[in-house]
């Protein structure tokens, strides 16, 4: 008992280890407070395939659109499908003989959290975008599904001049933040929101650092820097504006 416990405090440190308790004990007795703690992650595109030729010859990628079949093996209402092809996004598919192995989704442009309101704005707009959803079908869960459909994003990203891909990952998440760490991706910091109907708070480590609402009528405007470049520690990626031309600057829109 007391290992089980413990248990999180050593997977997660202390802070994070709190924080799970705290939203396991939310969850558990049905209370309308939930926490959300996500990383904030900046992922390269590589120059070159992450597959070997071999091993990526099993595989094809490609866009699905609106009306595709293969939009019902995914656990996506048809609510959600349509605001998401509403947005400039794109939808990704990983292929083994014509059968869907994993999908990701691409935001072209700032992104509207849907678990909390938040606007996420990778920077320059016309070199990083924003993935989301990312799922591997549970019978493809111990292959090169994961691999292989990031082999493939990656020179869909390469061949249309993005350099970067960032997103959030729950804290708590292992499984995604162990898969992604082979990747070479870059935690630039840290946001944990509190929510409870129309309210809402939020601390990060990047700005604008705390913001808070009572009506639900605003939200925070997180920008991702992906300057300077990858190599650089991650306090200076993310946490520091960089020089960039209007042309760079993607403008979001107002809060609602």
């Amino acid at each position: 008992m007391l290992a089980k416990i413990l248990s999180p405090f050593r997977e997660f440190g202390f802070v994070a280890g709190l924080l799970y308790g705290l939203g396991r004990v939310l969850h558990y007795v049905r209370s309308p407070v939930q926490l959300f703690f996500y990383e904030l992650m900046i992922q390269p595109i590589p120059d070159t395939p992450i597959l070997t030729p071999a091993l990526s010859k099993g595989f094809s990628i490609r866009e699905i659109k609106p009306g595709d079949p293969t939009l019902a093996l995914m656990p996506v209402t048809p609510e959600d499908l349509a605001d998401r092809f509403a947005k400039p996004t794109v939808c990704l598919g990983a292929f083994r003989k014509d059968q869907l192995v994993a999908y990701m989704w691409l935001c072209l442009g700032p992104y509207e959290e849907d678990e909390v309101r938040c606007l996420f704005v990778p920077q320059p707009g016309n070199r990083a975008v924003w993935d989301f959803d990312f799922y591997v079908l549970p019978e493809d869960r111990l292959g090169l599904g994961f691999v292989g459909l990031w082999d493939g994003a990656n020179a869909y990203l390469r061949e249309r001049g993005y350099e970067f891909s960032c997103s959030r990952v729950t804290r708590f998440n292992t499984i995604s933040r162990k898969s992604h760490k082979h990747l070479k991706w870059v935690r630039i910091g840290h946001t944990l929101f509190l929510r409870a109907t129309r309210f809402q708070a939020m601390l990060a480590t990047v700005p604008p650092f705390f913001h808070v609402t009572i009506t639900g009528s605003s939200r925070p405007t997180i920008n991702i820097w992906t300057e300077p470049k990858i190599g650089s520690s991650p306090e200076e990626i993310g946490s520091r504006k960089p020089q960039a031309t209007a042309k760079d600057e993607v403008s979001p829109p107002e809060s609602g």
